[in-house]
């Protein structure tokens, strides 16, 4: 296995992330393949400079499951992953979220990453948007 993690500052959470050496090697023999790393950390990174210094949001969308990540001061302080259905109010579920957590945190901007299909077997159309929380 191959383990990587996110550099964080002192006493700051790192995220961890560990894939199978032999699938990390072939992934590089193909051509044309520069970076090999994982979803969140791509949408993560495409998003980094919208992130304020108080409190954000970011909610990686994928179909039956959201990822929730809390930004406080730009550094990462709790990802979860829960799954979700169609009926699902995203503030409700991120407001559930920094409960479970312990956390009192005041509501910021919601940063949200989606791959939604229009059609079944059309290109996947990638849209990134923020919406305020309420």
């Amino acid at each position: 296995w191959e383990v990587k993690t996110t550099e964080a500052g002192k006493g700051n959470p790192r995220l961890a992330c560990a894939v199978d050496r032999d699938l990390v090697d072939a992934l590089h023999q193909v051509s044309g393949v520069t970076s090999i790393q994982p979803y969140l950390m791509s949408a993560l990174n495409a998003q980094r400079h919208r992130f304020s210094e108080g409190t954000s949001w970011f909610v990686l969308e994928e179909h039956g499951r959201h990822t929730i990540a809390l930004i406080l001061e730009g550094s990462l302080k709790l990802v979860r992953t829960r799954a979700v259905r169609d009926e699902d109010n995203l503030p409700e579920l991120i407001e559930k979220e920094a409960r479970l957590a312990g956390l009192s945190v005041k509501a910021g901007p919601i940063f949200r990453h989606s791959e939604l299909a229009l059609v079944p077997g059309m290109p996947i159309d990638l849209r990134t948007y923020a919406m305020a929380m309420g």
